[in-house]
């Protein structure tokens, strides 16, 4: 299957306005997390700049943590901000590969992931036992930040793309 960038639309769903809300809310707290903190960051770069320029090299090693940091949190900042402004895309293809690992600031709260042509979505973890490698796929996602919105599986009995959660599965 290709890749699809035209706008996503089930009209006929009358749950996608529920989860389109949701989403979109998701990536404005994603986008209120972090831009401020790439302004901190930006503060401390100009700071630490400043310093450095003045003689004391001491603050090289911090102008290089918040260097670092602000380009990751302002990468970030605006994959979230240019997605407010857009619709979701689609994207078809197998699942090359799934996986579960803890995330970076919740240690204790495991993300679930997949890879789709190259590209990895994060994922429920309803998703993720809904689905197994090599399936076939259909994901409505946000095309900066691939914030996905709806995930949907082949089922070939059925010859229809049907949710990847269990209960739409039928189990």
């Amino acid at each position: 299957m290709s890749y699809s960038s035209e706008k996503f639309s089930f009209e006929e769903d009358a749950a996608r306005p529920r989860s389109s809300k949701r989403v979109k809310r998701i990536l404005f707290l994603q986008a209120l997390i972090f831009t401020p903190l790439a302004f901190v960051m930006a503060a401390g770069v100009i700071y630490a700049s400043l310093k450095v320029a003045s003689g004391e090299t001491g603050y090289i090693v911090m102008l290089t943590i918040t260097g670092i940091l602000f380009l990751v949190f302002t990468y970030q900042s605006l994959h979230y901000l240019r997605d407010m402004r857009t619709e979701p895309i689609v994207s078809e293809g197998e699942v090359s590969k799934k996986w579960s690992k803890g995330n970076l600031f919740f240690f204790f709260m495991p993300g679930y992931y997949i890879a789709v042509k190259g590209q990895i979505y994060t994922i429920t973890r309803d998703q993720y036992r809904g689905l197994l490698e090599d399936d076939l796929v259909r994901i409505s996602h946000y095309p900066h930040s691939l914030t996905v919105e709806r995930v949907e599986r082949y089922d070939e009995a059925k010859k229809e793309y049907v949710p990847a959660e269990p209960d739409g599965l039928g189990y």
